[in-house]
C-alpha cells in the first residue's frame, strides 16, 4: 500500500500574500500606498473566490511592511478598499468577503477606461502615451502590460481623442483637454 501523504497545512490569506510578495524592509510611504494596495489586492485575490475583509486588511498591512494594524493604518486601508470598489478592482456587492470585480484590464469597458484615463491625468497637461498607459495600469492595480491590456488602452486613447477629451500632440504624446 502506498503511504497517504498528509494534506498540506492550510495557510491564512496573510501567509499566502507573504508568499506572493516580499514585504519591504520599511513600511511603504503613504503617498505610494494606493498603487501598492491595488496591486496587492489583485495578487491576494487573483485565484480565490473571496477572502474575509479582516484577513485582507491584515494581509495588506503586512504586504505594505507593517507589523500590526493600528487605528490610523486601518482607516487608510479602509479608504483604499473604498477606492478599489470605485475603480472596479473589488466587487461592490461582496460584503465582508472581498472578491475581485475585474481580473484583467480587458474586463473593463472602453468607457470605464476612458474615465480612468481622465482621473489619472490633469487638464491641460501633456503626457507620453506610454507613461499615461503605465499610470493607468498602476491606478487599476495591474503590474504588467499584456497584449490584451495594450489593445484595450489603445482603444481607450482613441475613444478619448474622438470624444475630444484628449488631443494628439504628436505620434507619442497626448494632451488632456
Amino acid at each position: 500500500a502506498l503511504p497517504i501523504s498528509p494534506q498540506p497545512p492550510r495557510t491564512s490569506p496573510t501567509e499566502q500574500l507573504s508568499l506572493l510578495v516580499h514585504s519591504p524592509p520599511e513600511p511603504v510611504l503613504p503617498e505610494e500606498e494606493p498603487v501598492e494596495v491595488m496591486a496587492l489586492l489583485r495578487a491576494l485575490l487573483r485565484n480565490r473566490a473571496a477572502i474575509p475583509r479582516e484577513d485582507t486588511i491584515r494581509a495588506l498591512a503586512e504586504g505594505l511592511g507593517y507589523e500590526r494594524v493600528s487605528a490610523k493604518l486601518r482607516g487608510r486601508l479602509e479608504g483604499h478598499l473604498r477606492a478599489a470598489v470605485s475603480r472596479q478592482v473589488l466587487d461592490p456587492d461582496s460584503g465582508d468577503d472581498l472578491r475581485l470585480a475585474t481580473r484583467k484590464l480587458e474586463d473593463y469597458t472602453r468607457d470605464d477606461l476612458v474615465e480612468a484615463l481622465r482621473s489619472v491625468s490633469r487638464e491641460g497637461s501633456v503626457y507620453e502615451r506610454e507613461e499615461l498607459a503605465r499610470t493607468l495600469l498602476d491606478h487599476l492595480g495591474f503590474r504588467r502590460m499584456t497584449k490584451g491590456a495594450g489593445a484595450a488602452i489603445k482603444s481607450a486613447f482613441n475613444a478619448a481623442v474622438r470624444r475630444e477629451l484628449f488631443e494628439r500632440v504628436d505620434a507619442t504624446r497626448v494632451r488632456r483637454l
